[in-house]
């Protein structure tokens, strides 16, 4: 990768307004800021997005940073500077309630060349809060910007040489909170996104019911209906999808039952939905859209089935395995099971 060019602006959110920042050590800036636009660049794309029909004025200026050099490039540079810091000005004074408000930052400007035999490029804009790590006038880890902590807001924009001309191909956005920030995406950089909540849940939980979950069905039955469990449990949670935490936590966290399951195989798996490009592996869920439940019946014996009829939030507590020389059986976590056990004992002992 190759830098063609980059800025650094410091937003001042009291006044509304963005300055170029300047430096004193330019070696910790330049360090620091190769660092994060290879880390950025090379990024897994959380979540696609497109311009807003409606909205021009980013997309201008977006564009502008392609073919403008000189003093008229960093007009546009400032530009966007001044119209996020007044963005994020305008927040925090409708929002004098809110005990966080949006503190001073710093916006990243950057045009790389991905130096692929494809031409790629990629205009990188990248917001950062300030805090303890390198001061905005010398460039010494004391003060300015964020190092340790990398709070950022993101956006990339993959360019391509096309037919004489630059066309922007692919634009991702994150956001390290998770929050997934309304004044960032829509009031900033004028996005939306190109997948809609509700076909993001449907399509996950489809591809991860198809890929990870049914193979299981046929040699592994109990750690089936767990993982079936808790990955309903989870998208029919509110909050955010996120496949790393499904992979990592979902996944990666479980203890099979069955020593032949190879969770690591399972982790591999999800990883290879992310390349399949049929949902983001970032949104909002939609639990509404989820409408299946666990439902199964599992033969104990001639005469006993256990009879599942719905998800069952932290099921690999209730039932557990039970093993005792070579007996083998379940054990239910249940008061109304244990009361029901205390009769059927004390019948057989009434009988003796």
């Amino acid at each position: 990768m190759r830098t063609i060019y980059y800025k650094l602006l410091r937003l001042t959110n009291q006044s509304g307004t963005a300055e170029f920042a300047n430096f004193e050590f330019l070696g910790n800036i330049e360090n620091y800021v190769t660092n994060i636009l290879v880390q950025t660049a090379n990024a897994n794309v959380e979540r696609k997005y497109k311009f807003n029909a409606n909205l021009h004025t980013t997309k201008d200026r977006i564009n502008s940073l392609l073919t403008k050099e000189g003093e008229e490039l960093e007009t546009v540079m400032l530009e966007l500077g001044n119209h996020l810091a007044s963005i994020e000005k305008e927040f925090n004074d409708n929002n004098q309630h809110l005990k966080g408000k949006i503190p001073d930052g710093v916006l990243l400007i950057a045009y790389v060349d991905m130096q692929t035999d494809d031409g790629d490029y990629k205009i990188i804009i990248l917001k950062s809060d300030y805090d303890e790590f390198i001061a905005e006038r010398t460039g010494q880890q004391s003060t300015g910007l964020s190092v340790k902590n990398q709070i950022f807001k993101t956006c990339q924009f993959n360019v391509r040489w096309h037919e004489q001309t630059y066309e922007i191909s692919q634009i991702a956005a994150s956001d390290s909170t998770k929050r997934q920030a309304a004044y960032w995406l829509k009031d900033f950089l004028e996005l939306e996104a190109v997948r809609q909540d509700k076909e993001n849940t449907e399509k996950a939980y489809e591809l991860i019911k198809k890929k990870i979950l049914n193979p299981l069905k046929e040699n592994h039955k109990p750690d089936y209906l767990i993982l079936y469990n808790s990955t309903i449990s989870y998208m029919r949670s509110e909050g955010m999808f996120d496949l790393n935490h499904y992979r990592d936590e979902i996944i990666g966290g479980y203890t099979p039952y069955d020593d032949t399951l190879d969770v690591n195989s399972l982790k591999t798996k999800v990883d290879q939905l992310r390349a399949s490009d049929k949902f983001d592996a970032q949104f909002p869920k939609v639990p509404t859209a989820i409408t299946d439940k666990l439902k199964s019946v599992i033969k104990l014996t001639d005469e006993l089935y256990l009879n599942i009829k719905h998800d069952i939030p932290g099921m690999e507590t209730k039932i557990q395995p039970f093993e005792e020389g070579q007996k083998k059986g379940i054990t239910i976590i249940s008061p109304e099971g244990y009361e029901f056990a205390k009769g059927v004992k004390r019948r057989n002992e009434d009988d003796k």
